[in-house]
């Protein structure tokens, strides 16, 4: 399949959740908007088997980022996550550290066979790539 089709199908299906949306056809429109989601999640499937390496680096960017907004929020003025009940708190803490591990995974996965891979093995104390 071509790129176009990986941007266009998502795009043409928001655009037209939008337009129903504002027509006040909100069910049609969520359905759309769910089939946009659905498309991109296809897209980047396909990224992740078959550029591992970068598909893992954007893993780690959105680890990263949701870690971050989880702290932040923790300690933000006014209504905190420390207002939240502490179930939701550990959710969205373990969500951030699951795409973290899944993002270390997927990098090492995407380094398998290069030059790096024996340097990422040592880190992790993973032994060696055979045994």
């Amino acid at each position: 399949m071509s790129v176009r089709l990986w941007v266009g199908l998502p795009a043409a299906f928001a655009l037209i959740g939008v337009i129903l949306d504002s027509l006040g056809a909100q069910t049609f429109g969520h359905i759309f908007f769910t089939l946009t989601l659905i498309a991109i999640a296809a897209g980047l499937y396909r990224i992740r088997e078959t550029e591992r390496l970068i598909y893992g680096l954007g893993e780690l960017l959105v680890g990263l980022v949701g870690a971050y907004s989880v702290f932040q929020a923790y300690y933000a003025p006014g209504e905190s996550l420390a207002d939240q009940p502490v179930l939701l708190q550990m959710v969205l803490s373990y969500g951030a550290m699951y795409v973290l591990v899944r993002a270390f995974d997927s990098i090492g996965v995407g380094l398998k066979g290069t030059s790096f891979e024996k340097n990422w093995r040592t880190f992790f104390q993973l032994g060696s790539a055979n045994g």
